[in-house]
């Protein structure tokens, strides 16, 4: 085995991510370890060739692997999440700006643990799209979707008939359609990612009432947002 984790190399990002003290083992340890690693992406772009070769030499051959699945190296700064305890994040943004990506990949911060079979902190999701067709061809299918954004020994499977993904951990997320709020009674979330239902403030204030009647009590601000909303669970 050669070189360091990729923790490590934490201290050489610029000043405005600094290095973190390696996180203990727990739901939440695979998260807390790659906020170490925000921004490096930026860093290593602008680093001398000599800095970039030293950078790849020095990597174990674990971390080498791991590298172009750690989406804090690699994300702009408005497609991750922010920092403290909130309840609704709400990404506006035009085409291509990376909404899709932002959004699948905190659904794998949120259900991932430190192992393929540890748990992490959400067991339960909820995928809202405008159509269930949407949510299947988008959010789980698609190019910046969620089985594209997922490690091999990650990935979850997809359940045609019961219209979920289940991860190796254990943990479902099951899709919904916007124009069928009523569809989201009963089952129990720890989080949602809820995506394009921009066409009215009426449709994204039932569905997000029926994910959270706290959060929903509000929703009516938020009525001519676009993009994507994203709901956490306490």
């Amino acid at each position: 085995m050669r070189g360091r984790p990729l923790t490590d190399y934490a201290e050489r990002l610029p000043d405005e991510a600094p290095a973190t003290a390696a996180p203990a083992a727990g739901p939440e340890s695979s998260i807390s370890a790659r906020r170490a690693l925000k921004s490096g992406a930026g860093w290593l772009a602008s680093a001398p060739p000599e800095v970039v070769d030293d950078f790849l030499r020095g990597l174990s051959d674990g971390a080498l692997l791991a590298l172009p699945w750690l989406f804090e190296f690699w994300a702009l700064p408005h497609q991750l999440p922010p920092e403290g305890a909130w309840k609704t994040w709400i990404i506006m943004g035009g085409r291509g700006a990376g909404k899709t990506r932002a959004g699948a990949e905190w659904v794998r911060a949120e259900v991932e643990g430190a192992g393929p079979k540890d748990p992490g902190r959400s067991r339960r999701v909820a995928l809202v799209g405008e159509t269930l067709d949407q949510v299947r061809e988008v959010m789980i299918f698609g190019e910046s979707g969620i089985l594209a954004c997922s490690p091999p020994d990650r990935r979850p499977e997809w359940e045609a008939g019961r219209r979920r993904l289940v991860w190796p951990n254990g943990a479902v997320a099951q899709t919904f359609s916007a124009h069928d709020p009523d569809s989201l009674r009963g089952p129990q979330f720890d989080a949602a990612w809820v995506a394009e239902v921009n066409q009215g403030g009426d449709l994204v204030a039932s569905v997000i009432r029926q994910i959270d009647p706290l959060v929903g009590a509000g929703a009516e601000r938020g009525r001519w947002c676009s993009g994507r909303c994203i709901w956490r669970g306490p």
